[in-house]
Parts: C-alpha cells; sequence; structure tokens
C-alpha cells in the first residue's frame, strides 16, 4: 500500500496526499461526505493546475481538470485512450466483460456499438415515441384521479423509467397501479446496490486476480434467468411473469441485440443478448429517473422557471408530436441546466494504451511524460461547478443555455453523457424519455413545494453514485381552471 502511493511523488506529479488505504474516497466510505462532494473538493485542491494525481484505493488517477487536455484525451488523441478502465475478466465474468463500458476497443466494441446506437436514434426513436408518450400518459392520468397529491420523487421517477423500458422491450407494466409487478421488483434489483453487490465491485476494484480465481460474478443467477426469459418472449407463457405481454411493433430486441457470427451474419448470442439488456436497463434507467428527479424536484424550488416551462408547453397544446416536441426550445433549456447541475454520470475515465506525454502550457509546468496504463479521471460533476465556465454555479438557471449564451460555454465543459468515442450512446433516447414526461405532467399539473419538501437536497453519503439522502417530496397540484 505504501509503495502505491508513492507512484505520483515518484513521477514528480503534483498530487493529494491520500487517506491511508483508501485515498481520495475515504470520506463517503466512512460515510462523512457525499462522493460527489468529495470530488469536487478535490477537484478544487489545485486551482490552477491542468492535472494532478490522487489515488482511489491504492490506484494511482491522473485527474484531468483542464478542457483542452480532455479534448485530446478523449477527442484528437483516441488511439492513445480508446478505453475505459476495465478489470472484469471474461473467465469470471463473461456477461459483464460483454457490456459496452467493459469492452476494449476494437471490432467487437465498434459493432455492438453501432448496433445499439441504430437501435437508439433516428426512425427507430421516432417509433419508440408513442411508447413514450403512453408511458408518460398513464402517469398523468393515474394522479389526475384525485386532487392536489404528494408524491415522493424517488418512487415516481424510477417507476416511469422501468415503464418505459418495459414497453420498450414489449411489456406493460403500469408501476404506479401495480408497484409489484416482475419487471419493476427486478429492475430495482438489478439497478441498486445492495450490500454483496457492493462488496463485489469494493473486491474487482481492489483485487481482480482474487475475484478472477474465486470467479466471481457481478451478474447473479436471478438476473440471468429473468433477462433470458423475457428477451426470448416468445418462449414465455402468459403466466410465466407478473406482467402483461403485448406484441412489440418496433422490434426492439432484435435490432439492439444483433451480434455478428463467424460468417459475418447477424444472429442472436445469449451472452451478447443478455450484456445488452442488463446495459440498456441499467444505464437507461439510472439516468431518467435521475434526471427526472431533480428537474422536478428544481422546477418545484423555481417558479419562474415553471411558468415561463408551462407558458411554453401551454404553446403545443394537448398533443405533442416527435417534431413539435424537439421545438419547445426553454423545456430543452431546463433539462439541460438539469443535465448541468445534477449530472447523473459523476465521473469518466479513460485508460492510456501507451506512454504518451503533456507538454507545458503555463510557467510552472514542465514536460511531463506518463506511461502505458496510467488512468485519467474526468470530474464531470466538478467540470459543470466550476464557477470558471458557470458563474453561479449552485443557482438552477435554464438561461445559460438560451441560444445566445450556451455559445459562450467553452467546449469540454459540459459532458453531461460523457464525451468522445465512449459517449452515452443512448442519450437522445433519454432525453426524449425526460422532455414527454415533463410535457404531460405540466400540461396537467404545477409542481408544489411540500410541508416536506427540503429547501437543499442532501446528497446520499452510502453511494457513490447522485442520489439524495432519504425521500424527496413535492405536490402535483391539478390545472384544471387553466387546461
Amino acid at each position: 500500500m505504501r509503495r502505491s502511493h508513492k507512484y505520483w511523488k515518484n513521477k514528480k506529479v503534483l498530487y493529494v496526499r491520500p487517506w491511508p488505504f483508501f485515498g481520495f474516497v475515504a470520506p463517503t466510505l466512512v460515510r462523512y461526505r457525499a462522493y460527489p462532494w468529495v470530488l469536487q473538493n478535490v477537484y478544487n485542491v489545485f486551482p490552477e493546475q491542468r492535472y494532478f494525481g490522487l489515488y482511489q484505493f491504492v490506484t494511482p488517477y491522473l485527474m484531468i481538470k483542464n478542457p483542452d487536455l480532455i479534448a485530446t484525451i478523449a477527442i484528437n488523441d483516441v488511439e492513445t485512450f480508446p478505453c475505459h478502465r476495465t478489470k472484469i475478466d471474461p473467465e469470471s465474468d463473461p456477461i459483464y466483460a460483454k457490456l459496452l463500458f467493459s469492452m476494449k476497443a476494437g471490432e467487437q466494441w465498434k459493432e455492438s456499438r453501432e448496433i445499439l446506437k441504430l437501435a437508439l436514434s433516428g426512425n427507430k426513436l421516432k417509433n419508440s415515441f408513442r411508447l413514450m408518450q403512453e408511458c408518460s400518459k398513464d402517469f398523468v392520468n393515474y394522479f389526475s384521479k384525485e386532487g392536489t397529491v404528494e408524491v415522493e420523487l424517488k418512487d415516481v421517477s424510477a417507476k416511469f423509467a422501468n415503464d418505459v423500458i418495459a414497453a420498450v422491450f414489449g411489456y406493460k407494466c403500469n408501476s404506479l397501479e401495480n408497484p409489484s409487478n416482475d419487471f419493476y421488483l427486478t429492475t430495482k434489483y438489478v439497478t441498486e446496490f445492495h450490500f454483496l453487490r457492493a462488496i463485489k465491485f469494493f473486491l474487482y476494484k481492489l483485487s481482480p486476480r482474487m475475484m478472477k480465481f474465486f470467479k466471481f460474478s457481478l451478474v447473479d443467477n436471478r438476473t440471468r434467468l429473468f433477462f433470458h426469459r423475457l428477451i426470448q418472449k416468445n418462449r414465455l407463457s402468459q403466466n410465466s411473469l407478473n406482467f402483461s405481454k403485448r406484441p412489440c411493433s418496433e422490434n426492439f430486441n432484435e435490432d439492439c441485440f444483433l451480434v455478428k457470427n463467424n460468417n459475418g451474419k447477424l444472429e442472436n448470442s445469449d451472452d451478447d443478448i443478455l450484456a445488452q439488456a442488463i446495459q440498456f436497463l441499467f444505464f437507461d434507467f439510472k439516468t431518467i429517473s435521475t434526471v427526472l428527479l431533480f428537474a422536478m424536484y428544481e422546477i418545484s424550488q423555481n417558479i419562474k422557471v415553471q411558468e415561463k416551462l408551462i407558458c411554453e408547453i401551454d404553446k403545443v397544446r394537448k398533443e405533442v408530436s416527435y417534431e413539435s416536441l424537439a421545438g419547445i426550445e426553454y423545456l430543452d433549456m431546463v433539462v439541460a441546466e438539469t443535465l448541468r447541475k445534477w449530472p447523473p454520470t459523476i465521473t469518466t475515465d479513460r485508460k492510456s494504451e501507451k506512454p504518451f506525454t503533456i507538454e507545458p502550457t503555463k510557467p510552472w509546468e514542465e514536460t511531463q511524460k506518463f506511461d502505458a496504463e496510467t488512468l485519467c479521471l474526468i470530474p464531470i460533476f466538478a467540470l459543470h461547478r466550476d464557477p470558471k465556465y458557470f458563474p453561479n454555479p449552485d443557482v438552477f438557471d435554464p438561461e445559460r443555455f438560451n441560444a445566445q449564451n450556451k455559445k459562450h460555454i467553452k467546449p469540454f465543459t459540459y459532458i453531461p453523457f460523457g464525451v468522445g468515442a465512449r459517449n452515452c450512446v443512448g442519450s437522445e433516447f433519454a432525453l426524449i424519455q425526460i422532455k414527454i414526461f415533463l410535457f404531460n405532467l405540466l400540461s396537467r399539473f404545477r409542481l408544489v413545494k411540500s410541508d416536506k419538501s427540503k429547501d437543499v437536497i442532501t446528497l446520499s453519503k452510502t453511494v457513490f453514485r447522485l442520489v439524495p439522502e432519504g425521500r424527496v417530496w413535492i405536490k402535483f397540484e391539478p390545472r384544471r381552471n387553466e387546461v
């Protein structure tokens, strides 16, 4: 441990002094401070540095603060930095190793990404729009049965995200009416970091060799069984799962989960199907539920923002199309500012495949050479809250993204879905879901502070994700006299 924590000192690179064994993540591990704030504090240790060293446990990382350096690593020099850090051994976990995030750059990664990208954009996205619209209307109609209703945002956003994903897979859940349906329960199980899964991830970070030796898998048998039954829907009986089956006219399963065999023909592979399904569920669910939660909270807290957004939505009136939704400029601005202040992905990383050099641009810098397999950390959350790039970063201000102001946002300081070839392939798919939900919700309701509401959200100190601590309450107040 002591030898590992001398890595940056021996390289003569400025670094943040690590906590013994835990490195910079110690405050979160002892539940003293939420990880996003720990990251921001570390980011601010050296205000004028473009990069510096730090340690996650005993692993050295190079934090990249400078937007131009981020562009070099993620765009200009992508051959040197083609991959994320991956320590999942295919022999111990063949499913997790096939996730796009975990795969090394190469033909298989390119083919898998292209297939998923085609299934989540263009005409396929337009075809899925009807399903998203149907799910959002189901939610609004459910709450319209009563007057003003108090809702818990974690619960509402998670159930909507679940139902849209289920619909795209070919199933209708209606998780508000039936919260015990199998799809929702499995989604919660797959996407939550329960104790055993957290321990496995910790051990993979700490000792990949040990995980390989014991063949510990991050994808357990319950998850495997569920998704095999889900994807092979033609083999399911009507009573085998606790949600109603319906045809998936968009053929999403077939579009997303095709891989090439040795003869170059497209075919279904069980492991590839399972990996793509888990990846789609985990990342899409996390993005949609997180952004919706914080968007509804911020709208309820900022009355002027809400009134302007409602005014823009009312111009479209009752029915919205794929094309007209894209034309609601202020809705775009509100969602963009939510992603700026509360990005669903806190950090991203890159791993160098070969040695590289960072040349000096400031008087105190020197030419610095780095080894192959250097890990670079890109702090998305901290970049989005750097006052050099976003003045008054704690203020929710959608006007940052109006037509005039967004021209002045420095490139690579706003990267809510990552950057470069390894950015989120389903970002457009997620954005449409978020916007269609907010459109239908604000067409019928105002979002009002609850007596249980907090003026400032407290982030959880127990997970390494952007999750509020405890419950987050607001009220849905009907707009009956206006619409």
